[in-house]
């Protein structure tokens, strides 16, 4: 899709116009049992109107405007060409949940009015509204299908004209500022997103007398200490972090709910101290989240229904209405509730209740930034849900087809596959896709892994009817790598069920299970019965997949994907019966917001990139756009805090005596630092140093001035370092005790 676009001046209503391309060659055609046509995409992006109406594949087409402007109107024009004649088409697919209650349903024959379809081949579906720009969504189709004369034709483009008006000022409602990289990821008129001023970014300043605040933990006053590490080791990257507490918020904001009152705390710290990422650290029994409604409707039957689908993307998104229930009726995410589902930060959630499991994701966590076990493999995993397909499963086929579109044309690494009707391993189809064996594989350490089959709250479907990979083999499963699972599987990322834990959270709390992100729905996937396509489920995983690995993103954030991924198809989720409504609700990213995902085999920054010499710290790192932060080492950072962006060599000569000097790039493993300094000092009482270098003596650093380093009668002092150097004038008075930990002794 290409598009060419001028920016609007101010005043009058201004017309864009834009050209919406297709290709007939990324559509296939098959016929179903009736001998009705079957068209699906190539590539499976591609969603329908209605199971009622012919199944013409849908795309979106979305374009930015500033945000001063708005959405008027739009009109098409277009030529069309005859491909089929003699024709009918299928109905569109019936969408049905990825849990197993729905089997078995026939091939169709419904009746079409003597009309064309559809309405129109390019329509105004929404608006996202940030405050500095404004994306406006289309739903596009190049098939035009006379239901009388049984005739199919193809569209090669679409000359589209879009009029916007100015926006008045009560028309801005919460000030929302657009994160240019994932804009660009889904409109067609990216050069102009670069172009457009941004009033501000989420990473640009603070509000006068405020602290920066670029990533919150949320959670409560038990857990707090727990989570101590995690933010000390964001801090060290160059991200000023912070841990609140629900008691916190409670007492700070006011506000009907928790809910509420917490989503006023994210958005105060976003407006005031350009928060990026938040982290709700615990489940809906720490940290309470906001249910919402949805409904998918089927054919012959009264549909889905829920009104308590777990959300957290109501966190992250402060445009519209605030609240997310404009009628006041107690539910939530209604179609005439006027939410705005554009994210303004990013929000991941771990869903832990104890200590015990804080510890057990943190230590995976630090693990896998710090000192990672990373494979660049993906086991794609999966057993039949509803029917084969020439002899194959259709998760195989699902599986493969979402793997050959959207991560072998970006992903060197390494592909095995693990489904019911094919397998990579030895044994072939006598090695069955059974919990021994998916245990054994998972054990085996894979970076990715993703599993394509039914679910329940606590299981994933095997192979064999009778068996289910349960959340007690999630909390006893071992793996000597860090992985990323991605799922279609119904209801195993319910973590607000009464059945505790659920199979996220029982891998998510397993020390052991390596798993360190799980992006799976709370309530019920969703698929489309006998289509060709991917269905609603793994399109989030297309997109998710996609935009981890190509070059579109600079940096490759777990919460920032979760929520480009969700973004990129709000378009197709206007709908309020749609299941890809569902899937914006249901779909909670678990895991840290910020976490890098590494998408190749992780460098390792040379271990004399930092020199001291004559009181200059010098950093060379050999490679550009890094990240480096120096801080005070003991304080944490309240004494001295600096971050340099996008260098690749600094000099630094107001560094403090005792600091922590970190080096992040993509695809990198952080440098981390910690030097420490006793000089012209006499040390009483309890004392504790850590760090990767400790110097003890008269004249050990040009930072202090000179004089002997002494350990007065009755100190305790415990140094934990790689090294320790103890020079001359250091004194060790008669009662004073040293206790060196972990070092090797100079």
């Amino acid at each position: 899709m290409l598009a060419a676009f001028s920016l609007a001046a101010k005043g009058a209503v201004t017309t864009e116009n834009h050209t919406v391309s297709f290709s007939e060659s990324d559509y296939t055609f098959s016929y179903d049992e009736n001998g009705n046509i079957v068209i699906g995409a190539v590539d499976g992006d591609v969603s329908y109107s209605s199971p009622d109406e012919p199944g013409l594949p849908q795309r979106s087409f979305s374009i930015a405007i500033p945000g001063t402007r708005k959405y008027a109107s739009s009109s098409i024009s277009y030529s069309k060409r005859l491909i089929r004649s003699n024709v009918r088409i299928a109905p569109g697919p019936i969408p049905v949940p990825t849990d197993g209650s729905v089997e078995n349903i026939p091939t169709r024959v419904v009746t079409y009015e003597n009309k064309s379809y559809p309405t129109s081949n390019c329509f105004y579906s929404l608006s996202t509204q940030w405050s500095d720009l404004s994306i406006v969504h289309f739903i596009t189709t190049p098939f035009v299908y006379d239901a009388a004369g049984q005739k199919l034709y193809f569209i090669d483009s679409i000359q589209l004209s879009v009029r916007t008006a100015e926006r008045g000022a009560n028309e801005i409602g919460v000030m929302t500022f657009a994160d240019r990289d994932v804009v660009k990821s889904i409109v067609a008129n990216k050069d102009a997103v670069s172009r457009m001023p941004a009033m501000r970014s989420a990473s640009s300043g603070v509000s006068d007398g405020q602290e920066k605040i670029d990533y919150v933990v949320i959670t409560n006053e038990e857990l707090k200490p727990s989570f101590v590490p995690l933010v000390n080791w964001k801090l060290a990257k160059g991200l000023k972090s912070k841990i609140i507490t629900t008691e916190e918020i409670d007492s700070k904001y006011q506000g009907a709910s928790s809910q509420l009152r917490i989503k006023k705390c994210l958005y105060d710290l976003y407006q005031n101290n350009s928060l990026r990422y938040a982290l709700l650290g615990g489940d809906d029994t720490v940290v309470p989240v906001r249910k919402c409604f949805a409904e998918v409707s089927q054919p012959n039957t009264s549909g889905y229904r829920n009104d308590t689908i777990p959300t957290d993307l109501y966190y992250a998104c402060f445009g519209l209405n605030f609240e997310w229930d404009a009628n006041g009726n107690g539910i939530y995410g209604e179609g005439h509730d006027r939410i705005g589902m554009e994210p303004s930060i990013y929000v991941t959630r771990i869903p832990v209740r104890t200590s015990l499991d804080v510890n057990a994701f943190v230590y995976k966590l630090l693990k896998y930034e710090q000192n990672p076990k990373w494979n660049n493999n993906m086991l794609m995993c999966g057993v039949e849900r509803s029917h084969d397909i020439d002899g194959r499963s259709d998760s195989e086929v699902d599986g493969e087809k979402l793997y050959n579109n959207y991560i072998k044309p970006y992903w060197p690494g390494k592909l095995y596959r693990f489904y019911d009707t094919y397998t990579d391993f030895p044994g072939a189809q006598n090695y069955n896709v059974i919990v021994s064996n998916l245990s054994e594989q998972i054990s085996n350490g894979y970076s990715f892994i993703d599993m394509i089959t039914h679910g329940g709250v606590n299981l994933w479907k095997m192979e064999d009817d009778n068996q289910y990979y349960t959340s007690e083999n999630g909390s006893r499963q071992n793996n000597c790598a860090s992985t990323i699972i991605t799922t279609t599987a119904c209801n195993t990322n319910a973590f607000d069920s009464f059945y505790d834990p659920c199979l996220s959270e029982s891998l998510i709390r397993n020390p052991e299970s390596g798993v360190i992100a799980y992006f799976g729905c709370s309530r019920e996937g969703w698929s489309y019965r006998l289509s060709v396509d991917l269905g609603p489920s793994l399109l989030y995983e297309s997109h998710f997949y996609k935009r981890l690995f190509s070059d579109e993103f600079p940096e490759s954030n777990f919460g920032v994907l979760t929520a480009a991924a969700k973004l990129a198809l709000v378009n197709r989720s206007h709908a309020t019966n749609s299941p890809i409504r569902w899937l914006q609700f249901g779909l909670n990213p678990i895991g840290d917001p910020e976490m890098p995902i590494f998408t190749t085999n992780p460098q390792r920054f040379s271990k004399s990139i930092v020199q001291e010499l004559d009181g200059e710290l010098r950093v060379e790192t050999g490679v550009d756009s890094c990240r480096i932060c120096i801080m005070s080492a003991w304080d944490n950072g309240d004494s001295y805090y600096r971050v340099w962006n996008n260098v690749s060599n600094l000099n630094v000569t107001d560094y403090p005596s005792n600091f922590s000097i970190c080096v992040t790039k993509q695809n990198y493993v952080p440098y981390h630092d910690v030097r420490g300094y006793i000089q012209n000092e006499t040390l009483s009482g309890m004392t504790e140093m850590v760090g990767n270098i400790v110097k003890i003596g008269s004249d050990v650093t040009p930072l202090r001035e000179e004089g002997p380093a002494i350990f007065h009668k009755g100190s305790t002092t415990k140094i934990k370092s790689e090294t320790t150097i103890m020079g001359p004038g250091t004194t060790i008075n008669k009662g004073a005790k040293v206790s060196i930990i972990n070092s090797k002794k100079h």
